[in-house]
Order: C-alpha cells, then sequence, then structure tokens
C-alpha cells in the first residue's frame, strides 16, 4: 500500500492525480505493478492499493554487501526493465520517475516497475 497526502492547490493538480490513477489501472504488464484498487479519505489521503512485492528494490539489492551482480545476472534483469519502457512507450506513457527505488522483485525474483 502506498499512501499519498493530497495537499493540491489548484484543480489542475488533483486532475493529474485522477489522470495518473486511470493510466494505472489501464496498464497490464508482468513486468509492472498492478494497482488493485484506491480510496481517498476526508484526511486528505489517497491509499493505493498495489501488487504485492516482497523482494525488496532493485536498488537494495544492487547496494547489498552480500550480493554480486555479474554481467550475466544483470542482462535478464536490464531486458524486465526495458520491456514495461517499451509498452509504455507504445501506449504513449511517458515514466517520470524511473528509478532504482522503483524497480522492485515479487516472491519469484521477477522484476516490476513502480509507476
Amino acid at each position: 500500500m502506498k499512501i499519498l497526502k493530497k495537499t493540491f492547490k489548484q484543480v489542475k493538480e488533483i486532475n493529474l492525480l485522477y489522470k495518473e490513477i486511470d493510466v494505472l489501472k489501464m496498464v497490464e504488464h508482468p513486468n509492472i505493478i498492478k494497482l488493485i484498487t484506491y480510496f481517498l479519505n476526508k484526511d486528505s489521503h489517497i491509499a493505493l492499493i498495489l501488487e504485492f512485492a516482497s523482494g525488496g528494490t532493485l536498488k537494495d539489492f544492487i547496494t547489498s554487501e552480500n550480493n554480486i551482480l555479474t554481467e550475466e545476472m544483470a542482462r535478464p534483469l536490464f531486458k524486465q526493465m526495458l520491456e514495461p519502457i517499451k509498452y509504455f512507450h507504445k501506449k504513449g506513457i511517458i515514466h517520470r520517475d524511473l528509478k532504482l527505488e522503483n524497480i522492485v522483485f515479487n516472491e519469484y525474483r521477477k522484476l516490476k516497475v513502480i509507476l
């Protein structure tokens, strides 16, 4: 679950948030975290219920002292990162915050991009 605090000053910002939620509901790819549902409450918070990914972030994996990332290991991971980007671009979507912290592993060690 990801909780966002709504601090919108303009209607335009609210509309952008709803547009992002619509995009999350629209995308379906094996390497993209799924939005299950979302809730708005009176306390200016939005709760996004996302697909569970228990394997940690790619940043944690790369920076861990216990992990040595060889080229052989990196090649399939890189391919798993590029597939959702290709999917986004075909749909006319640009990921504006692609970073290691927004790429997670599921329980099967498969990479998932968080929008």
